[in-house]
């Protein structure tokens, strides 16, 4: 590249950081309802645990009190268009043969953790909050089989060469 004129370079440049930024933009819209796919489990106590399965805009959630399972409960998932890397609602949700309120939520995915809060059937929260009092709390979510050993699992062994 050195021996290329100096518009060149900054040609090509530009063209790196273009595709790069356009990378970004692309994983940016997928980030949510691909990525959220799976199994996660949220620890709520030293006793309690929460399971929330997430698979094509199905959610099931099972909460567990020691070695005791919790009646699960069913819905759907909805990500906002305005707002996709953020809102998500638990809709349609019932327990068994007991329908459920909608729970508008904020969310945040980082890898292989998910913070979820939710708000109820009228208000979505703004923030996350943890601690005492009576709002509600985030709870962490912990994928249970890390996506990138999924997709280790389906991949095609590696062939090396030596060149000889």
């Amino acid at each position: 590249m050195q021996g290329l004129p100096p518009v060149f370079r900054l040609a090509s440049f530009v063209l790196v950081i273009a595709f790069h930024a356009f990378a970004l933009a692309e994983d940016r819209e997928t980030t949510t309802e691909s990525t959220l796919d799976g199994t996660w489990r949220a620890d709520v106590s030293h006793s309690q645990s929460i399971n929330l399965s997430i698979k094509d805009s199905r959610i099931e959630m099972t909460a567990f009190a020691g070695e005791k399972q919790l009646p699960r409960w069913v819905g759907k998932l909805s990500i906002s268009q305005d707002e996709p890397d953020q809102h998500m609602d638990w809709v349609e949700l019932r327990s068994g043969n007991t329908k459920l309120p909608d729970n508008k939520c904020l969310f945040q995915l980082h890898g292989d953790v998910l913070l979820v809060i939710g708000g109820g059937p009228n208000q979505r929260p703004t923030r996350f909050f943890s601690g005492a009092g009576d709002d509600p709390k985030t709870l962490i979510f912990i994928r249970v089989t890390a996506k990138k050993k999924v997709a280790e699992q389906n991949a095609e062994p590696e062939v090396l060469t030596t060149g000889f």
